[in-house]
Order: structure tokens, then C-alpha cells, then sequence
């Protein structure tokens, strides 16, 4: 990537693993203030922007704050555009993410579906707002000639991640869970049947996607990325049990739902364009957020 790239939300899960000399913190620029976003993107002649940050959160958050995670994540967007606009910003990476399909997509996923149906009603605002990247990307193309696209990755997990109990999803969450149950020698519980499945991608992964896309990706369509299979909660519950060293296991919860059993998204396109890149198996990249989250326990978001 050239020197004057911005990444937003660079010091986060996934921004940290994108290349970029500019990684401002929020006290350095705000996204949510046009004028700082603006400001910042022309006293540092910025080029490219990889559009990281986002306000997100797990299930309880999303169903409690619709309209913050549609507010802020749709601000934070129309800023990064309007400013690259207009300090003549050459290219624009825009991070969406898969739950911003119809709940009732056809599985696969593909991006000709993305705006036929609603989402989820349990993170509609978050998943709005993520698919409004799509449109905002489309719409500078067509007006501005401009070199704007719209990824939409799977599940991302790894170092940085949030690890808080009533906002983390599937991976980190149980992670935390597994190191409270360690130390008080218990068994983790388990949410559902462990037979539904989801797609999973290391963040150092992401991040080197991101690095290609924003140097060889000019398509209009959003590109879908993912790996090749999906895992079941049973097999990530198992991994993170095991490399935690919990003496006591595991235990799945079948009183509790399962929601979809699948989620898959189609990853031909990415297969065929980024199929040399190595993705990491799930049970190393796993491995590396508990050494992680262990080893930084005390600053980790929790």
C-alpha cells in the first residue's frame, strides 16, 4: 500500500493487521466530526483510505441500540466519503460485513442479494448501516468517477478483539468464558446444540486481504470473503475448551436456541481472484487470540 493511506480504526481487530502510515486515534480525529475527518485527510495529503472503524457489539447490544449502531456507523461512512471527495482521495475501502444480508437470503450468500430482504431484526440498525456502505460506494462511482469499494467479510476473530461478556460474539466470548471457568475450575457452558455452523477468518487474514483489494480490486460489486468451509460451535466450543486447558470440558446448552444452522457465503469470486493468500486453520488462529488475550488480560476489552 502507498504511504498516505488512512486506516480508520487502526489500532482495532482488524486495522491493526492493514497496512497504513496513518492510524490516527479518536482523540486525533473524530469520525463522527466531518470537519476533523476532513482536516485530517488533507493536512496529511492522504491517498487511500481503508475504512476500518465501526461501532459494533454482540446480539444484547445491537437489539438495545439499533439506532446508535445505525446513527454512528452511517456517520462515521458519509464522512470518510465526502471528505475523500473532496481532498481527492484516489481509492476507498469500505468494511461491511455478512450480517448485513437479508435474514432469509438464499445460502449462499452472494452479492446480488445483499439488498433484497430485510436483515436480522435482532442488529437491523447495524446491518443497515453496513449495507448503506454498498450504496454509498455505488453512488460515488456513478457521480464522482471515484474508486470506491464495498468488502464484506465473515466473522473475524483474533488479537484486539472485543472479549466483553455482554457484547462479543461466538469466538472471544467463549474465550473469556473459558478463562473465568479455568480459574474457578468449572465447566464452560455452551449456548445451543453446537450443530449450527459459521464462517470464520483470522484477522492478520483480513488484514491481508484488505492490503490486495485496496491495490488490485476496482470491481463495483461488493466482494465477498471467506474460507472455504464453515465450523460448528461444537468444534470452536472443543477447540477453545481444549487449548484453554479446561480439565473440565465443555457442556452444550440444548435448551437454548441454535439461530440458523447455516450462514454460508459464496466465496468463488474471492477463491478466484485471492486464492494464493494462506488463511489460517481455525484451531491456530484460535490458539493465537487466548495466548493473546491471556497474555494482554489486564488492557484487553472486557
Amino acid at each position: 500500500m502507498i504511504d498516505n493511506t488512512l486506516v480508520t480504526g487502526g489500532n482495532g481487530m482488524v486495522g491493526s493487521c492493514v497496512s497504513g502510515s496513518h492510524k490516527p486515534r479518536s482523540s486525533e480525529m473524530n469520525l463522527l466530526d466531518y470537519e476533523q475527518v476532513a482536516d485530517y485527510i488533507s493536512d496529511n495529503n492522504i491517498k487511500m483510505v481503508c475504512h476500518c472503524a465501526g461501532l459494533v457489539g454482540g446480539i444484547k447490544t445491537n437489539n438495545s441500540r439499533p439506532a446508535d449502531f445505525f446513527h454512528e456507523n452511517m456517520q462515521m461512512g458519509l464522512n470518510i466519503m465526502k471528505a475523500s471527495k473532496e481532498n481527492g482521495v484516489r481509492k476507498v475501502l469500505l468494511l461491511s460485513s455478512t450480517c448485513a444480508f437479508p435474514h432469509e437470503a438464499q445460502i449462499p450468500f452472494t452479492s446480488d442479494s445483499l439488498h433484497h430482504g430485510e436483515p436480522h431484526h435482532t442488529n437491523y440498525g447495524y446491518a443497515y448501516s453496513k449495507r448503506m456502505l454498498d450504496v454509498l460506494a455505488r453512488s460515488y462511482r456513478q457521480q464522482y468517477d471515484m474508486d470506491v469499494i464495498s468488502v464484506i467479510p465473515c466473522n473475524i476473530y483474533g488479537p484486539r478483539d472485543n472479549f466483553n461478556l455482554e457484547e462479543s460474539h461466538v469466538v472471544p466470548g467463549l474465550i473469556h468464558k473459558a478463562k473465568i471457568c479455568k480459574d474457578r475450575g468449572e465447566t464452560l457452558k455452551v449456548w445451543g446444540s453446537g450443530r449450527a455452523k459459521r464462517e470464520f477468518l483470522f484477522s492478520e487474514d483480513v488484514g491481508k486481504i484488505l492490503d490486495e483489494a485496496m491495490l488490485s480490486y476496482s470491481d463495483p460489486e461488493p466482494l465477498v470473503i471467506s474460507p472455504p468451509e464453515e465450523t460448528s460451535i461444537e468444534e470452536i466450543a472443543s477447540i477453545i475448551a481444549s487449548k484453554s486447558g479446561l480439565s473440565e470440558g465443555y457442556q452444550l446448552d440444548n435448551s437454548m436456541p441454535d439461530g440458523p444452522l447455516s450462514k454460508r457465503s459464496c466465496d468463488a469470486k474471492f477463491r478466484n481472484r485471492y486464492g494464493h493468500l494462506h488463511l489460517t486453520p481455525i484451531d491456530d488462529g484460535i490458539s493465537q487470540t487466548i495466548d493473546w488475550f491471556n497474555y494482554n488480560y489486564e488492557e484487553a476489552r472486557k
